[in-house]
């Protein structure tokens, strides 16, 4: 649990300390599985509804009174827009199968910039409380199984007394439980060895590839008699070596560390040595001689209800501090051992020895009842908070928001009447065509990017939270038409496919490729298509630019997009563009970071000679702080607050793309900054419009709204035919 709680507080020292629930996973399999041996032993049988009630007093009680204390921080602290998946958590959370809500968040890329849950840490439990909902199922199985084979090869001979039959049908239901855990732990470890290298993502939230660790404490139980006869000196070193292997993967692991795959077995294998250490009772010169200590063992009972406690507080503390420096994040470790405290002294131990519950089917009732309350408010909670989620909900389309701008902005000519409106609108007669609004006295009405260079004091000017387009508690669901097409292929595909926009018969034809940071310019592109009659054709790939070399993803040499990008060159040669437009974020290389603008060069060298044009769109500026929720907690401050200056900005791609534009002169750099961050500045509102989505990407709304700066550049370089 320390190693957890100093991972969490982010200390530096302690980057792994994650392994902290895999160190848990394995004491928790030898525990539980020592008891469920111990009651086949006494009584030839397991009975589950004792069981399952006894975990019912022991996990359900301070699991649901902190998440429903979690959810209600949530409502107070932090923003709307986190409201509904927190919600959709934590009923995940109550049913225990959040780790696979989790997993699958993990490997959608437009929630890998979303910040951690609340409820995240509800994971661990969901994967323990799935094993043991199934694990006294197979126990049972393989104890008929084991009965019903003895019963045939025990036939009456007339000199086998009743002892001996026990015993050899002990005997026999001990190796069918042996090998169903051996078959457990190696097909476990094998897939988590598989899917880490495949989904690391997924491998670490999934059950199936944490199987094995308490897997590990099932056979440490199983052999445990044996174990504990073995020559104390060896248990004695055993013990330390354990204790070290543990706290070297705490302090040498990191979120770079492969996991858990092979890397697993480190603080695995030494949480079984001390349990084996511990076996021989060497509590005054083994390491149980540290470990028994008063401090360790307060901690070792409070640790439950501070596991459940200090991660909720630490999120918290994140987001209201705007990061963590670790000496935050130390102190809101120790103040979590409050709560921690009063749920051990208020709730785990009195639920436990109360008397309604004390029969078991009666603490099933009970649970069962207590959860079920839980899950209707947190699913009616989902329900109001709902927004549908990234891939079914799609923003208004452009036109629509020019409407909606339009009426706004005829109301606030109406109220200019008896007063000064609450922000400038550029004035002018509505053209035909133009969304103005007639008699009203206020011209087109124009959006983010188009307000800019129509009126750049208006468009910089305050915009009422309730009139922001989209709405701020929508803004990170703002996303390229391509994303709910299934048009931006996922970091593990291979294969390029295409997505087509615009006429088959278009005498212009235009392929937009790479990675988000292209694919944001989808909406503006797209736009400029449909205005002249183009044809539009998208290479979009998660986490992928289009290059001739290669990239890392997560520390890894990136194959996948290695593989693609030449499978897209082959599609680029061959389909007659011509233009070809590209932009990318930042990069590492496995070699150095001089090669990542060689590989981008090489790629747009190898254009230019099939002669394709290609064009550049310079990465912008990016906040590296979600601006969504920067605006929606900030409402009267957030034009002060949220913006930031340009020469502060987080490193983009923009000078990798500079550095390859020197290697590639046929390249044409399209530079549109000046719409995004006007005068050195980047204003998290422009022309009632949110400019970032997340951290990092802008929103396809204003993207859409800079097409005529995108537009202009393209014309004044010569890449496109004459604008209309």
């Amino acid at each position: 649990m320390l190693l957890v709680l100093l991972y969490h507080a982010g200390l530096p020292f302690a980057p792994g300390g994650y392994v902290g629930v895999d160190i848990f996973f394995v004491i928790s399999g030898y525990l539980i599985t020592s008891g469920l041996l111990a009651r086949i032993r006494e009584h030839g049988r397991l009975d589950l509804v004792d069981f399952y009630g006894r975990r019912v007093r022991r996990i359900l009680p301070a699991a649901l009174v902190a998440l429903t204390g979690t959810v209600l921080l949530t409502l107070a602290i932090l923003p709307r827009s986190r409201w509904d998946a927190i919600a959709t958590e934590a009923t995940g959370s109550v049913l225990f199968v959040v780790n696979w809500i989790l997993g699958q968040g993990s490997t959608d890329y437009l929630r890998q910039d979303e910040a951690a849950s609340p409820l995240q840490h509800y994971w661990s439990i969901a994967v323990e409380e799935q094993f043991y909902l199934l694990w006294p199922l197979v126990l049972i199985l393989v104890l008929v199984i084991a009965g019903w084979r003895h019963a045939r090869q025990d036939r009456p001979d007339g000199g086998r007394s009743r002892h001996r039959a026990a015993s050899s049908l002990a005997v026999l239901q001990r190796q069918w439980i042996v090998g169903a855990a051996v078959v457990l732990f190696i097909g476990s470890l094998v897939h988590s060895l598989h899917l880490t290298a495949v989904n690391p993502g997924m491998a670490y939230f999934a059950t199936t590839t944490r199987v094995h660790e308490l897997g590990m404490g099932v056979l440490l139980a199983l052999f445990a008699t044996r174990l504990a006869n073995l020559p104390r000196r060896w248990t004695l070193s055993l013990g330390w070596a354990g204790l070290a292997a543990m706290i070297g993967a705490g302090v040498s692991f990191s979120g770079a560390t492969s996991f858990p795959g092979v890397a697993a077995l480190v603080p695995t294998l030494g949480a079984a040595a001390v349990i084996v250490s511990g076996l021989n009772a060497q509590e005054r010169v083994g390491v149980g001689s540290l470990l028994s200590l008063r401090p360790v063992t307060v901690v070792g009972d409070l640790s439950y209800s501070l596991y459940l406690w200090h991660w909720p507080l630490i999120v918290m503390a994140t987001f209201l501090f705007g990061g963590l420096p670790w000496y935050i994040g130390l102190m809101t470790a120790a103040l979590a051992f409050l709560p921690a405290w009063a749920s051990y002294r208020w709730v785990e131990k009195p639920f436990q020895r109360w008397t309604v519950v004390r029969p078991p089917g009666k603490a099933i009732q009970v649970g069962l009842a207590a959860s079920l309350a839980v899950i209707v408010g947190t699913a009616s909670l989902d329900i109001a908070t709902s927004r549908t989620g990234p891939h079914g909900w799609q923003p208004p389309t452009y036109a629509e928001a020019l409407d909606q701008a339009a009426a706004e902005q005829s109301e606030r000519g109406v109220e200019d009447q008896a007063g000064e409106p609450d922000q400038p609108v550029p004035s002018g007669q509505a053209a035909e065509g133009d969304h103005g609004t007639e008699g009203s006295g206020v011209g087109p009405a124009l959006l983010g990017g188009e307000l800019l260079q129509a009126d750049p004091e208006a468009a910089l000017g305050r915009t009422p939270l309730e009139a922001l387009l989209p709405g701020a508690d929508t803004v990170d669901l703002d996303l390229p038409e391509a994303y709910a097409q299934d048009c931006v292929q996922s970091d593990r595909e291979t294969d390029p496919r295409a997505c087509t926009y615009g006429p088959d018969d278009a005498e212009f034809r235009v392929a937009l490729t790479g990675d988000s940071h292209a694919a944001q310019w989808q909406a503006a592109v797209n736009r400029l298509a449909a205005e002249n009659g183009w044809q539009v054709r998208t290479y979009l790939k998660s986490s992928c630019p289009l290059t001739g070399g290669q990239v890392l993803l997560e520390g890894d040499v990136f194959s996948e997009c290695e593989q693609w990008n030449a499978g897209v060159m082959e599609e680029l040669r061959a389909g007659d563009y011509d233009l070809v437009l590209t932009s990318s974020f930042t990069y590492e290389s496995p070699e150095d970071q001089r090669s990542v603008p060689e590989g981008h060069a090489a790629a747009w060298n190898a254009l230019a000679e099939s002669g394709i044009p290609v064009g550049v769109i310079i990465d912008p500026p990016i906040p590296g702080y979600n601006i969504p929720e920067c605006i929606e907690t900030r409402p009267d401050t957030y034009v002060q607050e949220c913006g930031f200056a340009e020469n502060e900005a987080e490193p983009s791609g923009s000078e990798q793309q500079r550095e390859a534009l020197e290697r590639a002169a046929s390249a044409v750099p399209l530079d549109v900054v000046g719409g995004i961050c006007p005068d050195g500045t980047c204003p998290a509102v422009i022309g009632t419009v949110v400019v970032w989505r997340d951290k990092n990407h802008l929103t396809s709304t204003y993207a859409e709204s800079m097409a005529p700066w995108l537009g202009q550049v393209l014309e004044g370089q010569g890449l496109v035919p004459a604008l209309r």
